[in-house]
């Protein structure tokens, strides 16, 4: 079986504070993207699990396919076997979740193949144990996300929402840890003063009649294009200060006509939304950040 495993972004991202458990609450709204990794999964009659990895290496600790399908080995109890040929597309260290997409696709995949029957809240749980944001990756819509970014609600984007993206990946890795050790609470008190926590704000936070403000946005709607570059990433600050040449990207692609520039995650990859797709002189001149990529959001 072959199966395209596809990339997110944020579209905005609020850290609330470090919990008891040592994550962090956030809100977020993820979003996916037309960039994907491509798995080749085939059954093996004896019990093992062998993954292999074109066009990037991963250490068995970041090696998220073979926990996760070990993790239904488990929970199966019974000896089944698989091969998984991971074709890896999406950037390593980037903020586009590549590693929590591939892991979801096992986790939706090998149950079908091996016919087991695990219930929704399992797999949800199962995919919270790998990784905060890969239970986001087995829904199938945009999703509003809470606590760790595992408590989802699906989103509707208005239909004025620039979805042509371009993706700027620069030759640098970000590690979320290092990222999310460089926040401080103290600053986190003062920056979610202004605007105060906003809490569910009806059905979903886009509505139809764009009369609701998203968890993330200084008090305007991303309805109104004037509003759409007030999206807040709390990591930019960080990964700007350390990384001044990914603050050029984002400054580029607001001179450039995005109606929406943002780090993804904690980066270090930065994206442009725009109402139609960007040209080839506009590709060419990303092109000196890092390697590029022209997406559509999927919704």
């Amino acid at each position: 079986m072959n199966i395209r495993a596809f990339a997110k972004i944020n579209l905005g991202l609020k850290v609330l504070g470090k919990r008891a458990d040592g994550f962090h609450d956030i809100e977020t709204i993820f979003a996916r993207v037309g960039l994907f990794d491509e798995l080749e999964i085939k059954l093996r009659q004896d019990s093992k699990i062998v993954v292999r990895t074109e066009n990037a290496k991963i250490s068995p600790k970041e090696n998220l396919i073979f926990r996760a399908a070990w993790l239904l080995q488990k929970f199966s109890s019974r000896p089944f076997g698989v091969e998984i040929l991971l074709r890896k597309r999406i950037p390593i260290g980037a903020g586009l979740g590549g590693g929590s997409a591939d892991a979801a696709a096992i986790l939706k995949t090998l149950p079908r193949l091996w016919k087991l029957k695990i219930p929704p809240a399992k797999l949800k749980k199962l995919a919270a144990s790998l990784g905060s944001d890969v239970p986001f990756f087995l829904e199938k819509s945009a999703c509003w996300a809470r606590g760790r970014g595992e408590i989802l609600e699906p989103v509707g984007l208005p239909k004025r929402f620039p979805r042509e993206a371009l993706i700027v990946v620069p030759p640098v890795r970000i590690v979320t840890g290092w990222a999310y050790g460089r926040i401080k609470n103290s600053e986190l008190r003062i920056k979610n003063k202004i605007p105060p926590p906003l809490g569910k704000l009806g059905a979903t936070p886009f509505t139809k009649g764009g009369s609701h403000i998203p968890p993330f946005c200084k008090g305007r709607c991303p309805e109104r294009s004037e509003g759409r570059r007030d999206l807040i990433n709390h990591f930019e600050k960080i990964v700007f200060r350390e990384f001044p040449e990914i603050r050029k990207i984002k400054k580029q692609l607001e001179k450039s006509g995005a109606e929406i520039a943002s780090l993804s995650g904690s980066g270090s990859a930065v994206f442009g939304l725009f109402k139609k797709k960007p040209n080839k002189e506009l590709i060419h001149e990303f092109r000196k950040f890092g390697e590029v990529f022209i997406v559509k959001l999927r919704d």
